[in-house]
């Protein structure tokens, strides 16, 4: 069977459907993914095939011109199955041109769209966190996946103290008051990335250390918690593996929102953040028993959830029918 995937110019939505397309490709399928002439090496650094089906631009007839492209490359193709991002609906068109099953896969926590011609729509939302299902829609569990990395050694050993992970990106906090807060605590800091501004003669505490390239699918299973900036990758890697989460987000972010008011998860008001109650909410965020239980539970629910490769081959017998 040949697989067309459909993905917009963004990582995490394209790292959502890598390991459905991995698990459709272990299952013998030919798999390809199309996204803009930019994206194409992101695309191929997930191992894949890129389809170069266009460019990004907010132009109406450049957009016109993807679509085109996209359903040019269908009907030579001729796939069996057109899987697409809920960002292009192109997929839905090319799918819809050439014949074949249409499927939707929607990110974590996007809102279920009304009913149309897709056939069926992949939700990797986490049932309780999900008011109405929708009818006829596939459960796929979100598997974290970060692209290619490498886990040094002093990453796998054990750690003597409890570890928390920081992946800050867009925080609102400043890296000082960061290093303010964690230096004082009994716990050892992995902190991803060097954070912009960092001054080449900053002092870091002795208990934290920098990763340039500390992938979240790797290093929170061998962390206790995670402090991070309300991005979805980390939210919802943080869910899989069952690590309790602190979100310092820049703005709005409704899936942090949910989880604190569900007791799975901290959040800190948006620029209101000091160092001082930075510590608590980390210690907070290691010893609150309640939290840990609520984390749990979702986890379990997560687990639950149909598996790439069971989607992969629900979605192999839809397409024979």
């Amino acid at each position: 069977m040949r697989v067309l995937f459909t993905a917009p110019s963004s990582k995490p939505r394209l790292h959502t459907q890598v390991p459905l397309a991995w698990a459709l490709r272990a299952d013998g399928h030919d798999v390809q993914i199309a996204g803009s002439v930019t994206f194409a090496e992101s695309i191929n650094r997930t191992g894949l095939v890129a389809v170069a089906a266009g460019e990004d631009s907010g132009d109406d007839s450049t957009a016109q011109a993807a679509v085109e492209n996209l359903v040019a490359h269908a009907r030579a193709w001729k796939p069996d199955l057109v899987i697409w991002d809920d960002q292009v609906p192109a997929g839905d068109t090319a799918a819809r041109d050439v014949g074949v099953p249409s499927v939707r896969i929607l990110g974590f926590f996007d809102p279920l769209p009304p009913a149309d011609t897709a056939i069926t729509t992949l939700d990797t939302t986490i049932p309780s966190m999900r008011p109405d299902p929708g009818n006829g829609n596939l459960q796929l569990r979100c598997v974290p996946y970060n692209g290619p990395a490498a886990v040094p050694a002093w990453l796998r050993r054990k750690p003597r103290r409890e570890r928390v992970f920081l992946a800050l990106g867009e925080a609102a906090i400043s890296f000082a008051e960061v290093c303010d807060a964690v230096g004082g605590l009994d716990i050892e800091v992995v902190c991803a990335g060097s954070p912009d501004g960092l001054a080449s003669d900053t002092a870091l505490p002795d208990n934290m250390r920098l990763f340039d390239s500390a992938p979240l699918n790797a290093t929170l299973p061998l962390c206790s918690a995670v402090v991070h900036d309300g991005a979805t990758p980390a939210v919802t890697a943080a869910l899989s593996f069952g690590v309790p989460q602190l979100a310092l987000t820049a703005g709005p972010a409704p899936v942090s929102e949910e989880l604190a008011n569900r007791g799975a998860g901290l959040m800190a008001e948006p620029g209101r953040v000091t160092a001082g109650a930075l510590a608590d909410l980390i210690t907070r965020l290691l010893h609150d028993a309640a939290l840990r239980d609520s984390v749990r539970r979702l986890r379990e629910e997560v687990s639950a959830m149909p598996s790439p490769r069971e989607v992969a081959q629900k979605l192999a017998a839809l397409a024979k029918r």
